[in-house]
């Protein structure tokens, strides 16, 4: 039933006098449209008593509580004067928060904070100088971590005249910064190009971590570092030329991962031809020529209805292999047999490094045991973001990927040339479901034009897949939905997955 403008306006003056703004607002919009006067006296009352709040968030100091307030209130478009005062104070905030993190090194935070003044259209000419120094800042951090010393340092120098007093001092102690990872780049490049050419493989991955220390992204030494460990590890026939004890410590890296029969398998098959797993192509993921020993290598099978493996690979055709890793709680060491580990790295880091933690509401905290940063800042403890980037050791770095907004799983990329046991591309947390597509919201991006979107999800019995049309499990046919025993091979006419169960049971 429609309502009188008398009884609707008496509903929302009881609605103001409550302090539901919002419902206030809702009742009076369309009577303001029809030109009502006393509709629009309302409105600028319901707009003031948001200004209000705003007033008393900023007094609180909580900025980002002040601005939602400020924007609903100018949404209403009465035209308050109030409403510009508090804009400007809010500006003047968050451009001294954004010199401050400037000044404080911090030019990632100095980012975020000019994306969220953009979105609230502010325009301030000391917020545009900030915004190309903390371009020219992050483009140069990108070069130097790539081992472009010299562009980085241009780059910086360009930076730094858009800054003035104190401002500046971040920029130089980074600048100072880049100055002495270039000098150790420079010693120790030559260094692994000797040990290359004299194919000391061993010294070569060293002298990479040296260099990937200062220079993480550099393509070059990460192709180096990885074609050492590929001679490293069993099965090549550098391994029989190496030293005796080194010969020794290749199968207890790439075995003890595993732990128990994994490991002693391993173990057993040293100096034998194998072709391991990680070894596999992606391109070749059909059971029928999928050798069996695949299946033994990783861990022990699992059918619906029985507890899920903390961890399995998945093997997509055309992308690549991750690790899925389903626990809340993901401990990160070197790949070594004392301190199994849930992701094992062969890094310079401690046997039990650091844990990422997920917790009850989605979100994820990094807590260390060793030397750990996020973002170049030493951590014991730290909340996960987006596109942080951590470093465990002095080294061994992940980027932390949140790629789907309403989904609390995580991918981590490794961005710093170290290695797995296993040749993944990177690691899956998965929460819920596992999300496979097109589109930028997937956890993993498909290659195919015409790949359907596929989730893989946690069902009370194990694990199911949801995907629109015909696909075969195992070769037995499915539409739409089934339950996914593992190990398994999950085919259809735009994709090919395979799993494969590692470790012990959640």
């Amino acid at each position: 039933m429609t309502l009188t403008p008398w009884l609707t306006f008496r509903q929302a003056r009881e609605a103001l006098r409550d302090g539901k703004l919002d419902e206030a607002h809702r009742l009076l919009a369309p009577f303001v449209e029809q030109g009502y006067r006393k509709a629009i006296r309302l409105t600028r009352e319901v707009a003031n008593a948001y200004l209000d709040r705003a007033e008393r968030f900023l007094r609180a100091d909580n900025t980002e509580a002040a601005w939602a307030e400020l924007l609903v209130a100018e949404s209403l478009n009465t035209g308050e004067a109030r409403a510009v005062q508090i804009r400007a104070t809010l500006v003047r905030y968050g451009v001294n928060e954004c010199g401050a993190a400037l000044e404080a090194g911090k030019p990632t935070h100095a980012k975020r904070v000019i994306a969220r003044l953009h979105e609230r259209a502010v325009r301030n000419p000391q917020l545009a100088q900030y915004d190309e120094a903390v371009q020219g800042w992050i483009s140069a951090a990108e070069h130097a971590d790539r081992g472009d010393f010299v562009a980085a340092k241009e780059l910086l120098t360009n930076a730094r005249l858009r800054l003035q007093g104190f401002q500046a001092i971040g920029i130089d102690h980074y600048l100072t910064e880049i100055h002495h990872r270039h000098e150790r780049f420079q010693k120790a490049l030559p260094k692994l190009y000797a040990s290359t050419e004299s194919r000391d493989w061993k010294d070569v991955v060293q002298r990479g971590d040296e260099i990937l220390a200062v220079a993480p992204d550099h393509r070059e030494v990460r192709s180096l570092q990885a074609k050492a460990w590929s001679v490293l590890q069993p099965g090549s026939g550098e391994v029989a030329r190496l030293p005796a004890d080194h010969q020794r410590e290749v199968p207890l890296v790439l075995a003890a991962v595993g732990g128990g029969a994994v490991a002693g398998a391993l173990l057993a098959s040293h100096h034998r031809p194998t072709t391991p797993y990680a070894a596999k192509p992606a391109s070749s993921l059909s059971s029928a020529n999928r050798p069996i020993v695949n299946r033994h290598s990783t861990g022990s099978s699992h059918v619906p209805g029985t507890p899920l493996p903390k961890r399995f690979i998945l093997w997509v055709d055309g992308v690549g292999g991750y690790l899925v890793c389903l626990n809340s709680r993901i401990t990160f060491g070197q790949a070594i047999g004392e301190a199994p580990v849930d992701v094992p790295v062969f890094a310079e880091m401690g046997r039990l490094h650091a844990e990422i933690t997920r917790d009850a509401d989605g979100g994820y905290i990094v807590e260390s045991a060793r030397e750990t940063s996020v973002n170049g800042h030493a951590v014991q403890r730290a909340v996960l973001s987006t596109n942080d980037r951590i470093t465990f050791g002095t080294s061994c770095q992940f980027l932390f990927h949140r790629p789907v907004s309403i989904s609390s799983t995580v991918r981590l990329e490794v961005v710093s040339g170290h290695r797995l046991p296993w040749a993944v591309d990177g690691i899956i947390l998965m929460d819920q479901a596992l999300i496979l597509g097109l589109e930028d919201q997937v956890h993993i991006p498909l290659q195919d034009d015409n790949s359907p979107k596929v989730i893989l999800h946690r069902t009370p019995d194990g694990l199911a897949v949801k995907c629109s049309g015909k696909f075969k499990i195992d070769n037995r046919p499915c539409t739409d939905r089934a339950d996914i025993p593992l190990p398994s091979v999950l085919t259809s006419e735009s994709f090919t997955f395979a799993l494969d169960p590692v470790g012990p049971r959640v």
